[in-house]
């Protein structure tokens, strides 16, 4: 469930309130037509207690979501919508440091080559379960000029722990204060660019995706192709 939220998050920031008040109102008609009849519209059998606890229930969870997605609109919502005005265009110049060697890199270091630009965490249970897939990309095509980077705004020495425990191929960078075209990026973790030779964005997606979802975008972009 997790996954389905996180891969359609401008789906579920645009239309989860919508969605989730439909429900609502169906699960306080059916505690409605089950009370109507009852002396101070109190459930007389115990089915239809429990049918109501749980339905009323519901309703609350459903209520704190739609409040909960509201703040959200507010904070990833505003930075997917400055990420859709990115695609097709050229991406812009964003400084960095590796993770291994701590030097300064930038995107405009990797022109030439087709990038996966990977914005991730630690703390991110998505972002970690798509890095074995990430890796088997950078493995496979790394030798025909394409090329992972992941970038953290976590400290250089937790991503050093982390990266002692965890070894992949592609390229690990950091940068404590990522604000890439005035985009406070925030918690919106994890987001992949896949940008072409050219350095043009063509698209990006939010979420966990795997080797066969990459595969075929990739090749696409490959100069062998």
């Amino acid at each position: 469930m997790k996954d389905l939220i996180s891969n359609n998050a401008k789906f579920v920031l645009d239309y989860g309130q919508y969605i989730i008040g439909v429900i609502i109102l169906l699960l306080a008609y059916g505690i409605y037509r089950m009370v109507k009849n009852q002396k101070y519209f109190l459930p007389k059998k115990l089915w239809t207690w429990i049918a109501s606890l749980i339905s009323s229930f519901i309703i609350v969870v459903g209520i704190m979501a739609i409040i909960g997605l509201q703040v959200e609109k507010q904070t990833t919502g505003k930075v997917l919508e400055k990420f859709d005005t990115m695609v097709m265009e050229n991406a812009p110049p964003l400084d960095f440091k590796t993770v291994l060697e701590d030097e300064i890199s930038s995107l405009n270091h990797y022109m030439g080559r087709v990038v996966l630009f990977n914005l991730w965490a630690t703390w991110c249970k998505p972002c970690l379960k798509e890095f074995p897939d990430l890796d088997k990309l950078q493995s496979t095509y790394g030798k025909d000029g394409f090329v992972i980077i992941t970038l953290s705004d976590e400290k250089r020495e937790r991503l050093l722990e982390w990266h002692e425990k965890n070894t992949y191929e592609f390229v690990s960078v950091y940068k404590e204060n990522i604000d890439w075209l005035d985009i406070p990026i925030g918690t919106a973790r994890p987001v992949t660019f896949l940008i072409d030779r050219n350095g043009i964005i063509k698209e990006y997606v939010t979420g966990a995706r795997t080797y066969e979802f990459w595969e075929p975008k990739i090749k696409a972009l490959l100069p062998l192709n």
